[in-house]
């Protein structure tokens, strides 16, 4: 029998991730009862704090794991600096350009032969500015694992891969390619209490912030595998004092407080207008001086509680934490064929400030938008507006047509930065939703 543990996104502060997730690991460990550790991906490297996570990682054994959109925060540099100081195999078979990932690695514990593969998004891109992936590609995972499958089927008894694209993307990626018997995922933050089986391949993943640990049991009993999968919580846990060394400050200290929020604006749908997402449209347009500002409601992570906010709680607070704020002009006939680009579907749909919009999410697609409204004023086509968003969107990433080419001048604020720097200054927020968005139906879901 062989036991792996895994995790996924343990992207919030490392002080408050990994202490419990320490002292469930090394007990396991100490009862025989992980073989293999694994993770999904965001594990924020490549980020300031990303060489505490390192020590952490390395003294605990970490076996493999695979690259998350938030591992290249600070860009490819960084990540393979860590690189060199991580004793855990880096696996990623869909990304063309940097030679440090592997395609894949056996490991025979127990008497079973476990072959681990790596996958991340395909669509990075609309998650990392040019910068951080100036020269690399990213594959749909099928495509990359479908010729290595029945080479490692040769030589395994178990093919499990570590995916950092989201459960949907998974459920297509285990239809595709039914060879695979255990997906370890990330990405979208599901927990999942049981796996979810797509023929034969179960499909893993423990939420995020080190809430919980999954395990998975591989049995060759019979010359057949079996496996069996669940999660265990670590919340209660008292972390041992051997295994804390991560700081030297703790996160829960009143002087890391930056301000506090008065209401709940934790959203469990960020396809739709939300508090935080009306906050931060509101901020860039002011900072950019602009008529206009567009976001991407899925990028927002809705995830503050009513109290304190402490810096740590805005380190996961964007997916694209390191994204500076553009600014470029188009016309109102441009920037409705922009909204209409986030019409496509949930995952593209785009919040703003300075307009408000109401969709009908029944109608055909490059139809959706049934009227804009520009400082109370319909929106003019021929009108030349000033537009702040994301560098992201400003180059077109995504789909998002109507920008490319487009010259577009970059701030030297992020957007991360211009948010905290508010808090700082306010105190207290307490943002709300006014109907900027309005949406008639519902809008596609975008199978990702």
């Amino acid at each position: 029998m062989l036991h792996i543990l895994h995790l996924n996104d343990t992207e919030a502060s490392p002080d408050q991730v990994w202490p419990r997730v320490a002292t469930l690991v090394q007990r396991a460990r100490a009862e025989g009862q992980c073989d293999l550790l694994l993770h999904a991906g965001d594990i924020r490297l490549a980020a300031v704090r990303g060489w505490e996570v390192v020590r952490v990682l390395n003294r605990l054994d970490l076996t493999a794991f695979t690259p998350g959109n938030h591992d290249l925060d600070d860009g490819i540099d960084l990540l393979a600096r860590q690189l060199d100081a991580l004793s855990a195999v880096p696996l990623c078979s869909n990304v063309v350009g940097f030679g440090r990932f592997q395609q894949s690695r056996i490991y025979l514990r127990n008497g079973i032969r476990v072959a681990l593969c790596g996958v991340t998004l395909e669509d990075m891109a609309v998650l990392q500015p040019d910068r951080n992936i100036r020269g690399l590609r990213f594959l749909k995972p099928s495509a990359s694992l479908l010729p290595l499958l029945p080479q490692l089927r040769q030589k395994a008894d178990a093919i499990v891969v570590l995916s950092h694209c989201g459960l949907e993307a998974d459920v297509d990626l285990a239809r595709e390619a039914p060879d695979i018997d255990v997906i370890i995922g990330g990405h979208s933050h599901h927990l999942l209490k049981e796996p979810l089986c797509i023929g034969k391949t179960r499909i893993c993943q423990v939420g995020a912030w080190g809430e919980h640990v999954g395990w998975i049991r591989l049995d060759m009993a019979g010359g057949c595998l079996s496996v069996a999968a669940g999660v265990i919580p670590t919340a209660g846990l008292e972390p041992d004092a051997e295994v804390l060394g991560l700081t030297e400050r703790s996160q829960a200290r009143d002087d890391e407080i930056i301000g506090h929020t008065r209401t709940d604006l934790r959203a469990a749908d960020n396809a739709r207008e939300t508090p935080l997402g009306n906050l931060i449209a509101d901020l860039i347009r002011e900072v950019a001086g602009a008529d206009i500002s567009l976001l991407r409601c899925s990028t927002v992570n809705n995830s503050l509680p009513p109290g304190p906010i402490r810096q740590a709680d805005l380190d996961g607070f964007s997916f694209t934490p390191h994204d500076q704020i553009a600014c470029c002009t188009i016309t109102g006939h441009e920037l409705l064929q922009v909204l209409e680009c986030g019409a496509r579907d949930r995952y593209y749909l785009l919040n703003t400030s300075g307009v408000r919009i109401t969709y009908d999410g029944t109608r055909a697609q490059g139809m959706r938008v049934l009227s804009t409204l520009v400082d109370g004023q319909p929106l003019m086509p021929d009108r030349q507006y000033l537009v702040a968003c994301s560098e992201i969107l400003a180059r077109g990433a995504a789909g998002f047509d109507p920008f490319r080419g487009k010259p577009y001048r970059l701030l030297a604020a992020t957007i991360q930065q211009v948010v905290t720097e508010h808090i700082l200054a306010a105190k207290v927020i307490a943002p709300s939703v006014d109907g900027r968005l309005t949406i008639v139906g519902d809008l596609p879901r975008r199978q990702v």
